[in-house]
């Protein structure tokens, strides 16, 4: 029997029932050919290529991670493109084409939508003026990290393509420098994008109007803790002059995030600084995430790549260690066009009419006809109305302004983190970065920690959370903040940094930072555990990263309970609530209860004032407001006090329901990690027999959107977990590093090492990732004639 008839099956039925009628095996035969055929594709674990000028080992350790050890940079660069190519390089093209939009010609219509928002963004554009600007010693390394990936595309074209490859009927096109800064910039949109931020306050406050409901809406969910260190005077800096969002500000919690915080010599057991950085990203398969070491030349760095792209993001050499957070400044703008009405190609400034720019672009679709789009672009930026959300589609013309639809330089910045060698170097390395802004913290072996804020952050002349009018002069950018502006700390009194994605300082810093933070629930949380008592162990550190106090939870349990009392609930789990600690282990019963009622209630609260359409958007945007009803409804935002109360108690009944349904009527069945779990799919997974081959999980998972341990859920995918901790680091600068990734080092579904991370992962436990002067494991040799 052939691969190409397994594939044919795999393709054809929807059950195993019928792959196994189909090569007229048994279920069990029929399965276990199919894993053979994955198994099959993986690349062989060792072996030597002829590459001319080029000599590298590449040895994976027992994680599969591999250490590139070569005799100059330039080869530790095309073994680290080899080892990414062998392990990702399906992901690579799915991340390619999802960055320039043809995604849908392999993956049909269900893509389309996507492709056609990138289609729009054109990040190609912007990549290929990046690409032009780059020096002559950054392109050599990123063409060597290219020339890599496609020894092991060529490879694999000879020995057997990647499953994905073999099951869409598809080769890949050679991998190029201005593929990795295309899906760089399309990582950057991710982060930044994120259009219902500025629809939501416009929409918001069309519906609410100029009455005390706003501000009560707007309200956040804490943001009262500042990465700045209590106590440390702001520097003497000229005040910029312009617009400043007055007021409450909504929150931004999306379903991105990152915790990291360093502690310097006074505050480690160890006599030498200790980082930890957790990116929280949503969760895929595989991850975005590519381990490896580098040692060639001056080189000599190990931490976690974005795949495709040459640098470390979350790492440390012999000299520096690092790690971030999403800062959440806005760097992006939305403007509302004055069309004309007998010529919608035209749009209005001042008193004169400019025409759009147009292209045609044409979207090759699996299974389908082409399908033509027309983008229109204004001087803003692309006409982008189509793809907002739904609630805020109103036959308004609305084009985008962003920071990283400029040429930037970041990659570079990527390049001189692996090779600073103090934190004041590494700080200066961080003026190259334009886009996103990130909060990083950064530690040396001299015993040095620092924080700076980084990234073009736009000065504008007037402030608006909503659509700003696109014919307005006023309403330009006028500049950016200058980077001696930008928030940086040195030596902080308290002995160490901290960020959570929260604040960076008050109103009161010279130059607005203009940013929607999520709660500070989880910085509060790092407070009170930095703050402890004595000297931080690695074993603190390590436990800090798994913590799953929720600090919410703390403050609200007792006010819910209360309030629902008062509305007449009487039911036993409404003193084991006030016992719980507010900690979401996955077999906590009160962990449950709380963030299934506290949903429900959010539900009903917002079901007074908005449309079902803005629902998933204002969850849980809406928390400020949510939590303080609990207390008293001071706004009327209810009709009465009767409604209020039947809310909670209807808010209440519909959380036992839910929880009743998800795990049966016994109470003392009802466990945190029965509805709150990590499902791990792999974008192939369409049918039931590629969803048993390919997925993996439920991976019952603690934590919650506010703890440290942090991860993100969506209530209409019944509380799975979607997004989160994707990657864990520990660097001791006296010691070793460690590490977690959510899945596994492997993108082949017949790999072992395709979610082998998980265990240690839920655990909160690592696997090493040191600078091994001698690492041990399976080789492969790139080596000249």
């Amino acid at each position: 029997m052939t691969d190409e008839t397994v594939l044919n099956a795999l393709r054809a039925c929807l059950t195993w029932e019928e792959v196994a009628a189909y090569l007229d095996l048994d279920i069990d035969a029929a399965r276990a050919r199919a894993e053979a055929l994955l198994q099959s594709r993986v690349p062989a674990r060792s072996g030597e290529v002829v590459v001319p000028e080029v000599s590298t080992r590449i040895v994976r350790d027992a994680w599969g991670i591999p250490h590139v050890l070569a005799e100059s940079e330039l080869d530790a660069y095309v073994g680290l493109g080899f080892a990414m190519g062998q392990d990702r390089l399906w992901q690579l093209d799915a991340l390619r084409r999802a960055a320039t939009g043809t995604l849908a010609e392999i993956l049909g219509p269900a893509l389309l939508e996507s492709d056609r928002l990138m289609r729009t963004l054109n990040l190609r554009r912007v990549a290929e003026q990046s690409e032009a600007t780059l020096p002559d010693d950054v392109r050599e390394q990123l063409e060597a990290f290219c020339g890599g990936i496609n020894l092991a595309r060529a490879l694999a074209e000879r020995e057997g393509l990647p499953f994905e490859f073999a099951f869409l009927e598809y080769s890949p096109e050679p991998w190029t420098p201005l593929d990795s800064l295309v899906v760089m910039r399309a990582f950057w949109w991710q982060l930044t994008g994120r259009f219902p931020v500025i629809c939501l306050p416009e929409f918001v406050r069309r519906i609410l109007g100029d009455t005390p409901l706003l501000p009560a809406f707007m309200q956040p969910e804490g943001d009262e803790a500042t990465i700045w260190p209590r106590g440390v005077p702001y520097p003497h800096l000229p005040r910029w002059d312009g617009g400043r969002l007055e007021g409450p500000k909504p929150t931004d919690s999306g379903t991105v995030g990152s915790n990291n915080w360093v502690v310097g010599p006074s505050r480690s057991a160890t006599g030498a600084p200790m980082l930890c950085s957790d990116p929280h990203v949503p969760f895929m398969l595989p991850s975005v995430w590519y381990e490896a070491r580098l040692q060639g030349g001056d080189l000599d760095a190990v931490g976690a790549f974005y795949a495709g792209v040459p640098g470390i993001l979350f790492g440390r050499n012999r000299s520096v260690a690092w790690g971030l957070t999403n800062n959440i400044s806005s760097l992006r703008d939305l403007y509302l066009e004055a069309t004309d009405n007998t010529d919608p190609q035209r749009y209005r400034r001042g008193a004169e009419w400019k025409g759009f720019t147009v292209r045609t672009e044409t979207i090759a679709v699996r299974g389908a006809e082409p399908v033509t789009l027309e983008v229109r672009e204004a001087d803003h930026g692309p006409v982008v109305s189509e793809f907002l959300p739904d609630f805020a589609r109103v036959g308004e013309t609305v084009s985008l302004r962003w920071v990283g639809h400029e040429p930037t330089r970041e990659l570079e910045a990527l390049f001189a983190f692996a090779r600073a060698g103090s934190v004041p170097a590494f700080r200066e390395a961080l003026r190259l970065w334009s886009c996103p802004t990130f909060n990083f913290l950064m530690a040396d072996t001299a015993g040095e920690i620092g924080y700076q804020l980084t990234g073009k952050i736009p000065l504008r002349r007037i402030a608006e959370r909503g659509y700003r009018p696109g014919d307005d002069p006023a309403h330009v950018w006028e500049d950016y903040v200058p980077f001696e502006a930008l928030p940086a700390v040195g030596e902080p009194p308290e002995g160490w940094l901290a960020s959570a994605n929260n604040p960076v300082v008050t109103d009161a810093w010279p130059y607005p930072l203009s940013g929607t933070w999520p709660s500070d629930y989880r910085m509060q949380r790092l407070i009170q555990y930095l703050n402890r008592a004595g000297a931080l162990t690695p074993e603190d550190m390590a436990a800090g990263q798994s913590d799953a106090y929720c600090i919410r939870a703390a403050q609200w349990t007792e006010p819910a309970v209360r309030a629902l009392r008062e509305a007449g609930v009487d039911s036993p789990l409404l003193d084991e609530l006030l016992a719980w600690d507010s900690i979401y282990t996955v077999d906590s019963r009160p962990a449950c209860v709380f963030e299934v009622f506290f949903v429900e209630w959010s539900r009903r609260v917002l079901h007074q004032r908005f449309p079902a359409a803005m629902l998933t958007h204002l969850f849980p945007n809406a928390a400020g407001l949510v939590e303080q009803l609990l207390i008293a409804d001071t706004v009327g935002w209810f009709p009465s006090a009767k409604e209020r109360r039947r809310a909670l108690a209807e808010a209440w009944e519909a959380a036992l329901d839910c929880l009743q349904t998800r795990m049966g009527a016994d109470e003392t069945d009802w466990r945190w990690g029965s509805i709150h779990a990590l499902q791990l799919r792999h974008p192939l997974a369409r049918t039931p027999v590629l969803t048993d081959l390919l997925n993996r999980g439920p991976f019952p998972h603690p934590g919650t959107w506010n703890s440290v341990n942090n991860s993100l859920y969506d209530p209409g995918r019944l509380f799975e977990a979607i997004s989160g901790v994707s990657y864990r680091l520990f660097a001791n600068l006296a010691g070793e590093t460690r590490s977690i990734n959510a899945s596994g080092q492997s993108g082949h579904p017949g790999s072992p090492h395709y979610v082998d991370q998980v265990p240690l992962w839920q655990q909160g436990e690592y696997h090493p990732l040191n600078l091994d002067p001698d690492p041990k494991g399976d080789t492969w040799t790139l080596r000249p004639d």
